[in-house]
């Protein structure tokens, strides 16, 4: 609760044309100090009688900050986090822990579509996304259709009969209409091979084997069949092992299990799961790959025990299902975690051979030991602000989506800040990487009609802010409010923020120098008038009431 004093003083000099009993003529200067701390849970305030001055424009001065938080940062919150559909020139794809699946809000997030553009050039993502596009184009459309479309690109590659890629939709500030997109194609940068659970020696057509597979660019099924296939005639291996992994550098490796001793899945009667780069996505046809599953082995899973999870997929023992079925179920383990408020981990099918009714679920939860933080793409040293907010989250177990949304917009709070992307750790307890950038200097110039009458209809304001420049994560704000007339109405002001804490303590100052004579109907009292303005609050988030950061941007 604040605690307010404000002291007024007549200025005792008489203005030619000053009329007693006309407290709108009287010079005055105004001091308030107001101090505003959380932790007072009263409000005291002492008034003395107020002398009278031109009031500044209501829509100004109703905001101790004045231009720190216009019109348009309202705006673009209720992009962020909009409550009913919002059509938008320029939405914003916020910052996800996985940038192929839509935020929460992406429906109601709404935007007129122009077309898509690759992050890097490739011929069959190309084509892709020009038909695609082209059944969008024109139309308004929301961020959850362009999600969609994103995941429609993959299913185009395997129709083509190469491997799913990986499509994601970056974080950006749609302009234009114009959306981009990255596609990481499945081509095997390097190949790590095991024969029977040790490395395999070299040897030359197993190295031509692999050369062949790397060659192929995106790999296709029909290549990576080939290679099977000559790998069990010419050497006599079967493939029993296959996972695939996205390097930070966005190569791809791919783990290959050989074995001399063991038959393949077809030879036993089972089937395979092909490796992907989306795991959690099914192939095609996967509904019409049916087998009998009697065991599911879950495996990574810390948070819950087995008779939490156990009931999700219960009903599915014993009986017949689809590829499509189970990967259903991982969506329904994911989706567990996400109900108590826990950062959804990864549940994904993995490359694999079904054998003897035997199935196998990967769950990777998100936790981290360390979080590296780039600012720029220059590394923070551990006793920097912005490294120990983001560390904030460090081996917290379970995360929560709760803690995670904190931290994300504390690091926010802190004046320029926007985090640009999060790369999660690989395994639990493991080290993540935020990256983070920072808009020195900033600036508005603007114009309205909502001044009064006395001093102008027409309102004219200008701003600029300069973040860091001091190397301690403040922020100077400067800014300037006028009419048509200057004399009319003149606002001067200067503001400083200096975060105290890593949890979000904030203090924040602004001094303002106002200098008036009004026109309209005091035109003939020839009034003049002046005030000045200091505030200094701290500020400390308590609770956040709204927003999605975790499973969506948005850390």
């Amino acid at each position: 609760m604040p605690f307010i004093m404000t002291i007024s003083r007549d200025d005792p000099r008489a203005l030619p044309g000053d009329r007693s009993g006309t407290t709108a003529l009287r010079r005055s200067t105004l001091l308030p100090l107001i101090v505003v701390a959380s932790i007072f849970p009263a409000m005291v305030s002492t008034v003395a009688p107020a002398a009278a001055q031109v009031t500044p424009p209501a829509s100004f001065t109703n905001n101790p900050a004045l231009l720190r938080e216009t019109d348009i940062d309202k705006i673009n919150d209720r992009f962020a986090r909009p409550d009913s559909p919002l059509t938008s020139t320029e939405p914003e794809v916020p910052v996800l822990l996985d940038q192929t699946k839509p935020p929460g809000n992406a429906d109601a997030i709404q935007f007129p579509f122009k077309g898509f553009e690759l992050e890097q050039p490739s011929p069959i993502a190309q084509a892709a996304v020009d038909e695609i596009g082209k059944d969008l184009s024109g139309r308004t459309v929301s961020l959850l259709d362009v999600f969609e479309a994103a995941a429609a690109v993959g299913r185009r590659y395997e129709a083509q009969g190469y491997f799913r890629p990986k499509v994601s939709v970056p974080p950006q500030k749609i302009t234009g209409g114009t959306v981009k997109l990255r596609v990481e194609e499945f081509s095997v940068d390097r190949a790590i091979v095991t024969i029977d659970g040790a490395p395999a020696p070299s040897d030359p057509v197993l190295d031509r084997v692999i050369a062949d597979v790397k060659a192929d660019r995106p790999l296709s099924h029909a290549v990576f069949q080939s290679a099977r296939d000559r790998l069990k005639r010419e050497l006599g291996l079967s493939v029993t092992d296959l996972d695939s992994d996205v390097e930070p550098d966005h190569s791809v490796t791919v783990t290959v299990g050989l074995s001399r001793r063991a038959s393949t899945a077809e030879e036993r009667g089972g089937i395979e799961v092909p490796p992907s780069l989306s795991h959690d996505k099914p192939p095609m046809d996967a509904a019409l790959i049916r087998f009998r599953l009697d065991r599911l082995e879950v495996a990574g899973v810390t948070t819950f025990g087995a008779d939490v999870l156990t009931p999700l997929y219960a009903g599915s023992i014993g009986q017949e299902i689809s590829l499509a079925d189970l990967y259903a179920i991982a969506a329904k383990i994911r989706g567990r975690y996400e109900a108590d408020g826990i950062v959804p981990p990864n549940v994904e099918i993995p490359a694999q051979s079904i054998i003897d009714g035997v199935a196998r679920i990967e769950v990777t939860e998100i936790w981290a030991s360390k979080v590296v933080v780039l600012l720029d793409g220059k590394e923070l040293p551990p006793g920097d602000l912005l490294y120990r907010t983001a560390n904030r989250v460090a081996n917290v177990q379970p995360l929560t989506i709760a803690a995670l949304n904190r931290h994300a917009l504390l690091l926010t709070d802190i004046p320029g800040i926007s985090i640009r992307s999060i790369t999660p750790p690989k395994g639990p307890g493991e080290i993540a990487t935020v990256e983070l950038a920072r808009k020195t200097f900033a600036g508005s110039v603007g114009m309205d009609n909502r001044g009064s009458q006395p001093t102008g209809i027409i309102e004219m304001m200008a701003s600029g802010s300069a973040a860091g420049v001091l190397g301690m994560n403040e922020r100077l704000t400067v800014s300037h409010i006028t009419m048509i007339d200057p004399e009319e109405v003149r606002i001067l002001g200067i503001g400083y923020d200096q975060p105290l804490s890593s949890d979000g303590l904030k203090l924040s100052t602004y001094f303002s120098r106002t200098l008036g004579k009004p026109g309209a109907n005091l035109k003939d009292q020839q009034g003049r008038s002046f005030g000045s303005l200091f505030t200094a609050s701290l500020f400390y988030r308590f609770c956040q009431l709204s927003g999605q950061v975790a499973q969506r941007t948005g850390v």
